[in-house]
């Protein structure tokens, strides 16, 4: 008979340990995505074995000002959107009390659930942006897609840095969700999540997992990791990139999810500066996006059996 509360409970402990003994081996350094730092464009390396003639350095990226522009609106449109949300029921809250009449009216009638046509233009907009922002940024060929790490060369590699970075993030993302379970409430849950737990039906299922583990990925990591922090870097700090960009990330995903997410977030910047690899980010982010999916059906199973 399948148990999903035990199955649950195996994989949860599972990824925790691994999580935790490759804290315990490497921590966060570089050798825990596969080697020492890549040398970033236009950086020399700081010692080279003889005999090794030194290159010539990389000309600055030169960002299409149109893809900067557009990237800063979408992270302003997210940002504004996530604060109109969190503020929503801070308004509901001072207005005056319903009638009767209004609150029976409310109970016959419970907040709507995640529809099929929400779930595609959440699917569609991700696509759209993953692919608009590319042509922004390399339609004219004046900035080739290598030069910020969308590449296959040595993709086993970038697969294993990917894989690596989702394990490093599963134990301080668990901590940081057990220490702020006291304000989550089912109300703020991601829609996917809360959309499982209520109606785990099938084709909705694939829909999210699709959307969640290949769509959002793709796009928020060309969006955020890509085109923001690539952008900061240069004209600012990597460090500065890197927070900036974990911040901004984080919470465009709700303040109290935010948290939580902060080390995800951070370890995929430090991965994309070490390893200049759009493949890697693209892997962590999947896997963790479809691990927590994966969580959540066995948590609806486990809840309704």
């Amino acid at each position: 008979m399948f148990d999903a509360a035990f199955l649950l409970r195996v994989l949860v402990s599972a990824l925790l340990t691994v999580s935790g003994l490759s804290w315990l081996r490497w921590g966060l350094r570089p050798e825990q995505f596969g080697g020492p730092p890549a040398t970033p464009p236009g950086d020399l390396p700081q010692t080279l074995p003889e005999p090794v003639s030194v290159p010539e350095p990389l000309e600055p990226i030169r960002w299409p000002l149109l893809a900067v522009f557009a990237m800063l609106f979408w992270v302003g449109t997210m940002i504004v959107s996530q604060i109109a949300e969190d503020t929503a029921p801070l308004w509901r809250s001072v207005k005056v009390a319903p009638t009767a009449d209004e609150a029976t009216t409310s109970e016959k009638n419970p907040p709507r659930e995640l529809s099929d046509d929400a779930l595609w233009a959440s699917m569609v907009m991700g696509c759209i942006v993953f692919v608009g922002l590319g042509l922004l940024l390399f339609g004219s060929g004046s900035l080739r897609p290598d030069r910020l790490g969308i590449t296959t060369e040595n993709w086993p590699d970038q697969i294993l840095w990917g894989q690596q970075a989702f394990t490093a993030a599963i134990l301080p993302t668990f901590v940081l969700l057990v220490a702020t379970m006291w304000f989550r409430t089912r109300e703020a849950e991601h829609p996917f999540l809360r959309a499982i737990r209520d109606t785990p039906d099938q084709v909705p299922l694939l829909m999210m997992f699709f959307t969640a583990a290949i769509v959002a990925p793709l796009s928020e990591e060309l969006v955020f990791r890509v085109t923001l922090q690539g952008w900061l870097a240069d004209i600012w700090h990597p460090r500065g990139a890197i927070i900036t960009t974990a911040v901004i990330f984080s919470f465009v995903h709700g303040w109290r999810d935010g948290i939580a997410l902060l080390p995800l977030s951070l370890i995929l910047g430090y991965l994309y500066h070490v390893r200049r690899s759009f493949l890697a980010v693209v892997i962590a982010h999947g896997l963790f996006n479809a691990t927590n999916m994966a969580l959540a059906v066995l948590g609806a199973l486990s809840s309704s059996s």
